[in-house]
């Protein structure tokens, strides 16, 4: 899975930002306050202290945020400055103590808990792009272990990271083609406040890890590409005041995106085929879907569903490179699916079989590997994955995780 070279998202961008005027925006509506410096120098004191004990001083873990402000400057009391092609923090940023792994994924077409964490792009093989397979992944909160089923291979890998208190935010922050693990831990280190604890996927398994402190408990994490350079970066939803907060990894620059009402739904994606993110959100008062297009900085604005009864589940079904409006819907007729095709405006439905059941978790991916989101769900009664394969419209069942695990679709083996 890897993202296309595209230009920078248009619109809404801010300059780089003061530490003054990043923390005066994120914290614009709340009492909140950053971190006292004195705090900071404290930790990374004993953080210091500690790595000299165990004879590691030195280590570097990278924060993949590139360092583009000309001068020092804080996003709630996490240091970025630097020089702008070193990307990596000493040791001192390390927690207290490593998070053991926590996460039921929230929104790059990876599903986790049911809800989308990020936005999925294709794999390359030499100079030709090629589909990438979404993998069966659960992550179990009783013992914060992930468990990675690859899709190719049907081998499973292991890894430990996070804590039961964390959110799954996962997304692809080094540009390899595979998506990191990457948490979003409400109220650390102080009550109002949220960090974000980033692996890389080649690191799982290993103490390596970055954390930076961004949003607070109640924003919801919506990491995916939204300045197009190959990573995804890191962004919040806040619904008390209905704003995008986007880090830019291309510029280390904050943006902020205004959109739709409190109550709306975050359904950012890449809906204008730009290889770009575009901020979203679904308004289900009026069934609308309210998209900032980044290709033109304008606010498309598109009825489709019904929002009493539907979900939105939107991913490219038609595999033409653009996000499809989509919603799911549990009704005495069974499952149904519906997309708007951008391809061409025409509505497709289908049902999915075995019917849904209440409770079934949506997981939509590319299992198949054909360029095009499959509809699918998890059922936590028997840990069984029902898959629609776009490629023959035929069934899969898998039996992956039990109850009481998360399950997130997400590339994460190559």
């Amino acid at each position: 899975m890897s993202k296309r070279n595209c230009k920078n998202s248009k619109g809404s961008v801010g300059a780089k930002a003061s530490a003054a005027a990043i923390s005066k925006q994120l914290l614009a509506d709340s009492n909140s306050k950053i971190q006292p410096k004195r705090r900071k120098y404290l930790f990374a004191s004993v953080a210091v202290g500690l790595l000299l004990a165990f004879g590691v001083l030195g280590a570097t873990i990278n924060i993949f945020i590139s360092s583009g402000a000309a001068n020092d400057s804080t996003v709630n009391g996490a240091n970025i400055s630097g020089d702008a092609k070193s990307r990596s923090w000493l040791g001192a940023i390390f927690p207290t103590s490593p998070p053991l792994p926590t996460p039921y994924l929230d929104r790059q077409n990876i599903y986790a808990g049911g809800k989308l964490v990020a936005v999925e792009t294709n794999g390359t093989t030499g100079s030709t792009p090629s589909p990438t397979a979404s993998d069966l992944v659960v992550w179990r909160p009783t013992t914060g272990t992930w468990w990675i089923k690859d899709s190719t291979t049907g081998l499973y890998t292991t890894n430990q990271f996070g804590g039961s208190t964390d959110m799954a935010a996962p997304g692809d922050f080094d540009g390899d083609g595979l998506t990191d693990f990457s948490l979003y831990r409400p109220n650390t280190p102080s009550a109002g406040n949220a960090t974000w604890f980033i692996q890389p996927n080649s690191q799982a398994s290993t103490p390596n890890y970055s954390s930076l402190q961004f949003g607070l408990n109640t924003d919801v994490p919506v990491p995916a590409d939204y300045d197009g350079d190959g990573r995804a970066d890191i962004a919040v939803w806040r619904n008390s005041n209905n704003r995008f907060y986007i880090l830019q990894s291309s510029n280390n620059s904050l943006r902020q995106v205004v959109m739709g009402q409190s109550g709306d739904q975050p359904v950012p994606a890449d809906y204008d085929g730009d290889g770009a993110a575009d901020p979203a959100v679904y308004h289900a008062q009026d069934s609308t879907w309210q998209i900032r297009q980044s290709t033109d900085g304008q606010v498309r604005v598109q009825p489709f569903g019904d929002g009493t009864l539907d979900v939105p589940v939107r991913g490219d079904y038609d595999g033409d490179g653009k996000f499809d409006l989509a919603i799911r819907r549990d009704s005495s007729a069974g499952d149904q699916w519906g997309y708007l095709r951008s391809s061409d405006g025409q509505v497709v439905s289908f049902q999915l079989q075995p019917r849904v059941q209440s409770g079934d978790v949506t997981v939509t991916g590319d299992y198949d590997a054909d360029g095009r989101t499959d509809a699918a769900v998890w059922r936590p009664s028997n840990g069984v994955w029902y898959i629609r394969k776009s490629s023959d419209g035929q069934m899969r069942a898998d039996q992956w995780g039990m109850e009481g695990d998360t399950p997130i679709a997400a590339p994460m083996k190559r």
